[in-house]
């Protein structure tokens, strides 16, 4: 995944964007590779081999500071490791325990936590997003739009990303019962033993607000996570200098903090229905194909007008082709964080 190459429109992200311009800080890579019984242990080792070459390569050629990647089979991970540094002036090394703000993937666990309310029967999808917030122009504009970015212009006809209108969505959680950032904690990341991942950079001061929300062992263990997060770099010319992070809160559109580790869980819990149960799928979406993120994001978006939308629903998780050997009937996805 990797953070911080482009940002919305909104004060927070324009300071992102000024502040990060040409810029990529440390990253992680995250790949899913499906099928695995086809393929032969060589053969997969050599494939691993290769694609961590690939990965040096790329990392020395953009000039990343530090990467983390892992690769996951069958909800297992079959090889993890770290490239360069998470910061470089203290020689830190990246490590696949290291943490990074992942940006637009927080996007899909706003996802997975209104589909559990839409579950438990506690949301609408097709209820207007007014009901909850003013933030959003249209009124006409449901939840469904706003999630399938398709509330923009004529509400429902036409996609265009826009992580500032994406935001309209923290309120909803008001089915939860709790804040975003506790609904987040208890829904999936203590739920399936994300231990390594945090609901907000800015937990790591001390606030009033942060020890009402959670206790202190919980506080104290966010804090350790939040001392190991990767350091932000600009890189111009290929040299990278140290910058500031992107705004430490959180809302339905950016601030998880996580890890490799970390999310190869959560893919894992996704493909296993831990988080969600089957009947997700059948919520008048598109035809999931099976593919876990693929298929969350099916589950979001119902046809308009009759007609498939070009793009689905959340662009946060992009999926790039690695490898696909029919012979072997293999296929990676390779998972990046960013806009």
């Amino acid at each position: 995944m990797a953070a911080g190459r482009r940002f919305s429109r909104g004060p927070d992200e324009r300071h992102m964007r000024r502040a990060w311009q040409g810029a990529v800080i440390s990253v992680i890579v995250f790949v899913v590779c499906a099928d695995p019984s086809a393929q032969l242990a060589g053969d997969r080792e050599q494939r691993i081999t290769v694609f961590t070459r690939y990965l040096e390569s790329l990392r020395i050629q953009a000039g990343i500071p530090g990467l983390s990647a892992a690769i996951a089979s069958n909800g297992r991970i079959i090889w993890e490791g770290g490239l360069g540094f998470a910061d470089m002036e203290a020689r830190v090394a990246a490590a696949p325990h290291t943490p990074y703000p992942i940006a637009s993937i927080t996007k899909t666990a706003t996802s997975t936590l209104l589909m559990q309310c839409v579950e438990e029967g506690r949301l609408n999808l097709d209820a207007p997003i007014r009901t909850y917030t003013t933030a959003v122009p249209d009124a006409n504009a449901t939840v469904r739009q706003v999630l399938a970015m398709a509330s923009d212009a004529a509400a429902g006809s036409t996609y265009r990303y826009d992580g500032d209108r994406f935001v309209a969505l923290t309120p909803v959680e008001a089915c939860t019962g709790v804040s975003y950032r506790v609904a987040l904690a208890r829904q999936i990341l203590d739920r399936i033993g994300m231990s390594d991942s945090v609901p907000g950079q800015d937990l790591e001061a001390v606030t009033d607000a942060a020890s009402a929300a959670f206790d202190l062992a919980t506080l104290t263990r966010y804090r350790a996570v939040l001392a190991r997060v990767a350091k932000p770099y600009v890189v111009r010319d290929s040299r990278p200098t140290l910058s500031d992070y992107p705004p430490k809160g959180i809302n339905a559109s950016a601030g998880l903090v996580s890890t490799v580790r970390d999310l190869a869980r959560y893919d894992a819990a996704i493909d296993a229905q831990v988080l969600m149960s089957s009947s997700a799928d059948r919520l008048d979406s598109i035809s999931a194909r099976g593919r876990s993120r693929s298929a969350l994001r099916a589950r979001l978006v119902r046809t308009i007008d009759g007609r498939r939308p070009r793009r689905l629903a959340l662009r946060t998780v992009a999926h790039v082709l690695v490898a696909d050997t029919q012979a072997a009937g293999s296929r990676c996805d390779v998972d990046s964080a960013g806009e």
